[in-house]
């Protein structure tokens, strides 16, 4: 199995994209997008949100790789949100997070 970063370097590649023509998309250095694709370091919350913006492919990888990270935003979503989704005339249910 592949890392988180890994996925990242997979999904920029099938998009025919540099690491440097990632960068500047997002707003970071190459050097940051280099870092998440080995693993040296997680983006933050903004680039993540970002990443899975350019790429929703990655949330599948970002549940496989990374489940409490995943969690983590849940959680963070439902705090902003009071529990509710945020979506307007949502009729989403509520998971319970576990």
């Amino acid at each position: 199995m592949g890392s988180f970063g890994s996925a990242i370097r997979v999904v920029r590649e099938r998009a025919a994209l540099s690491q440097g023509e990632l960068a500047a998309r997002l707003g970071v250095s190459q050097g940051a997008i280099s870092f998440w694709e080995h693993d040296v370091e997680l983006p933050t919350l903004d680039h993540l949100l970002e990443l899975l913006t350019e790429f929703p492919e990655l949330l599948d990888a970002l549940h496989t790789y990374n489940h409490g990270l995943l969690v983590q935003l849940r959680r963070i979503e439902r705090i902003l949100f009071a529990g509710r989704c945020a979506c307007e005339n949502c009729s989403c249910k509520t998971e319970r997070l576990r």
